[in-house]
């Protein structure tokens, strides 16, 4: 085996216990997901688990690395030019719909993104810094700075008051099995047409309270 083949062989090896890694964590969580399942799951022995990844933790670290880069830019970039009531209505119902887009994916790798976010919401694991890091400090800065924007005297009990409540409504879809949200979208109507009327829902409550104020983020 040539040295070339030998490193497209250790990244292979790599990738496959990577993605079974995340199949494992985004359905049973990192409590829950072991590594004889990922093992299992990715048909090697433990040995190579601990000879790529060290343990658990950094492979759970890795994971959530290679899930968000890239998946999710939208949602980390900054803030767009705001000067008016209707840049920010815009920029915050963008906001809710890509939250909402994300905690009910059906598909991968928006819908590992989802689980893992229930997951930790629930029940947060002993490496949550990681995933508190790449995801949810930049969602929760991006949409208190919009929050502030629509507050005359923001304090800090009313942004998080504001955003643990938009944040309830949209993590729910995360949290919760998919017969949950069967209960409340109409027969018949697609998960897209839903989400856009769950997410004016909530935006008509959020402007009912809130309307721009200039404040800087």
């Amino acid at each position: 085996m040539t040295s070339e083949t030998h490193a497209q062989s250790d990244q292979s090896t790599r990738s496959k216990i990577l993605q079974a890694a995340t199949r494992v964590f985004a359905e049973k969580g990192f409590r829950d997901g072991t590594t004889r399942m990922i093992c299992q799951e990715a048909n090697v022995n433990v040995a190579l688990v601990n000879y790529y990844f060290r343990s658990k933790h950094d492979l759970y670290k890795e994971v959530v690395l290679s899930l968000f880069e890239g998946s999710i830019p939208d949602l980390t970039e900054p803030l767009p030019p705001i000067t008016d009531e209707a840049s920010w209505r815009e920029a915050i119902r963008r906001w809710v719909h890509q939250i909402l887009i994300i905690c009910a994916a059906e598909e991968p790798p928006l819908r590992n993104i989802a689980h893992l976010m229930g997951h930790e919401a629930s029940l947060p694991s002993d490496v949550a810094q990681a995933f508190e890091k790449q995801l949810i400090i930049p969602l929760r800065d991006k949409f208190t700075a919009l929050l502030r924007m629509g507050l005359k005297h923001p304090t800090e009990t009313e942004i998080n008051l504001w955003f643990s409540s938009v944040h309830a409504q949209c993590a729910i879809y995360a949290i919760a099995k998919p017969a949950w949200r069967l209960r409340y979208c109409p027969k018949g109507t697609p998960l897209e047409t839903w989400l856009e009327q769950v997410t004016d829902h909530i935006c008509n409550i959020l402007f009912t309270g809130l309307s721009f104020q200039g404040n800087p983020a």
